[in-house]
């Protein structure tokens, strides 16, 4: 398992504490939170303890156990966040160590996301999926402007096509002698609509 060398370059009681490590691990798949939670226990006292323990420690500790260190910093952040008295209950196997290590990603509403997560079943990918969804910066207001200038342009456009199709319809109209009532109707009716429209805009 590891790096062997790595192992016999740790001082003696970061070595110790290795060991200690290797036998949970052995142990996690069976009992996984409360196994879990010691070994973040370990790399939290090892990290605070750097004259102890040496320096890039826990990257030590990651080499010979064979794992990443990021796997180890997420088992200290959980056992930073709570005592193992403060532990959350597993709820019957409904709550896994995945999600108390998703639950470390907001310290201060953790409790608020534990109670939807049982609510609503969420496995820790939905719930992290939930949490990302939450925390994600809405658009920068240059964003959301260039989306209004673009909208507004596209209405633009629209009414710039609507003005052409009018003057053609009135130039028609302006070629024939004589119209029906019905056109002299419209043609009222679209004159005013325009008019209107254009002293909206501001026209004169």
């Amino acid at each position: 398992m590891g790096d062997a060398n790595g192992l016999a370059a740790m001082n003696p009681a970061l070595r110790r504490q290795c060991g200690v490590i290797q036998q949970l691990l052995v142990k996690a798949a069976v009992d996984e939170i409360e196994t879990r939670y010691k070994i973040g226990a370990i790399v939290r006292d090892v990290e605070d303890a750097e004259g102890t323990y040496g320096k890039r420690a826990t990257e030590q500790l990651a080499a010979v156990l064979g794992c990443g260190a990021a796997t180890l910093y997420r088992y200290a952040a959980v056992a930073k966040m709570w005592s193992e008295a403060e532990l959350p209950d597993a709820h019957g196997g409904r709550l896994t160590w995945s999600h108390l290590v998703e639950l470390t990603r907001i310290p201060k509403a953790w409790q608020a996301w534990l109670d939807r997560t049982l609510e609503e079943g969420w496995s820790a990918r939905n719930l992290a999926r939930e949490i990302d969804a939450d925390q994600a910066e809405p658009p920068p207001a240059e964003d959301t402007t260039r989306a209004a200038l673009l909208e507004a342009l596209k209405e633009a456009q629209h009414w710039n096509a609507q003005v052409k199709a009018f003057g053609a319809a009135l130039d028609r109209l302006a070629r024939s002698p004589q119209h029906p009532p019905e056109i002299e109707a419209l043609l009222a009716r679209a004159l005013d609509l325009f008019g209107d429209a254009h002293r909206r805009t501001g026209g004169a």
